[in-house]
């Protein structure tokens, strides 16, 4: 949660556990996806997807933390930012991309994550690269490709909304990174809690100016 603050053995193994937990669960959405968006549209999917989510992580939130001293000592302005930018934004990124390409390409595409979080990081923010990260760099595409082809089946060629994914992917690992270098001290399921609920709310405002005003 901070830099500052010593990691024990047990940490990093139950911190490595939630990754790989959340990741094979996050992993559903382009198959998931791709199925909804013959009868669903992007916006529509987001709307809902975001909705859920805030649901969600606010009952948690409400059951696992003290949610009157952190609401007062939350900086309103860096939770928007995130939950609108990297989590609203990102999430209709990625349901375009699928409807765009198809789940397959996108499932590639984002293989590429690792690469675009270590480019992130270490340019943009000047952190300096960890020992293994090459290695895991490799593990992580080269299982990613095994995943997406695994069934036999493939795709002819790219189709433009890869590009869409590609975009939401660099959201994301600047929301996940921004998440613990501004909120350092805040409780993790609050971050998530309150971050999704302002990109709802954020998603919810463009969905009701959108629909009385016919732009989409």
């Amino acid at each position: 949660n901070s830099t500052k603050v010593p990691v024990t053995k047990k940490q990093k193994i139950l911190g490595n556990l939630a990754f790989f937990i959340g990741v094979t669960i996050w992993s559903t959405m382009f198959p998931a996806t791709e199925y909804l968006l013959i009868n669903w549209d992007p916006v529509a999917i987001t709307f809902v997807r975001m909705g859920g989510g805030a649901l969600v992580l606010l009952t948690a939130f409400a059951l696992l933390e003290d949610v009157s001293s952190t609401l007062q000592a939350t900086p309103w302005g860096k939770i928007f930012l995130l939950g609108i930018i990297g989590v609203s934004a990102s999430t209709l990124l990625f349901a375009w991309g699928i409807k765009l390409s198809s789940a397959i390409a996108a499932a590639l595409i984002a293989t590429t994550g690792p690469i675009v979080a270590t480019l992130i990081t270490r340019f943009v923010y000047s952190e300096q690269l960890r020992k293994g990260i090459v290695l895991g760099v490799l593990l992580a595409v080269a299982g990613g490709i095994c995943a997406a082809l695994g069934g036999g089946e493939h795709f002819e060629q790219f189709k433009g909304g890869e590009l869409f994914v590609l975009m939401a992917m660099s959201l994301w690992v600047w929301y996940s990174y921004n998440c613990q270098r501004w909120l350092p001290n805040f409780p993790q399921i609050g971050i998530a809690a309150l971050t999704v609920t302002a990109g709802a709310l954020g998603f919810a405002a463009y969905v009701g100016i959108a629909v009385f005003s016919g732009i989409d």
